[in-house]
């Protein structure tokens, strides 16, 4: 799955340049997305069926690989996959030491991490939008 999602990144790069314009390109828009929803789909399921429900990582990993590199996917999916196993590496060694003996779990640590950081993103876009 992550070798066919790496494939896909100048596909990723024209659709976010909206629908009209990447039709205008030439692009198979519907196509395109649902072979990217697909991908999406069994990367997340492979990841839930591994590690558990972390859900915050693949939501906060990307924008940290965004704010880092831009927005080219064909960087921003591997610095993701990076910032995400660092995220959760963190975690869990927070997760089991900060209240040793109780080991908190990872999903609890990274929320405690994700809900901060996605106030920080509101407010962030709230201020480019005024």
């Amino acid at each position: 799955g992550t070798a066919l999602a790496l494939g896909l990144t100048r596909e990723l790069n024209v659709l976010s340049l909206g629908d009209e314009i990447a039709t205008g390109l030439g692009s198979r828009v519907t196509w395109q997305r649902a072979q990217l929803v697909i991908i999406a789909v069994a990367l997340a399921g492979s990841a839930v069926a591994t590690a558990g429900t972390i859900g915050f990582v693949g939501l906060i990993a990307p924008h940290i690989a965004r704010q880092l590199v831009g927005g080219n996917y064909r960087q921003i999916l591997p610095v993701a996959a990076l910032i995400g196993g660092i995220l959760v590496t963190i975690a869990d060694t927070i997760g089991r030491t900060i209240f040793a003996p109780i080991e908190l779990p990872c999903g609890v640590v990274i929320a405690a991490i994700g809900a901060p950081f996605f106030l920080y993103l509101l407010i962030q876009n709230r201020h480019r939008q005024c």
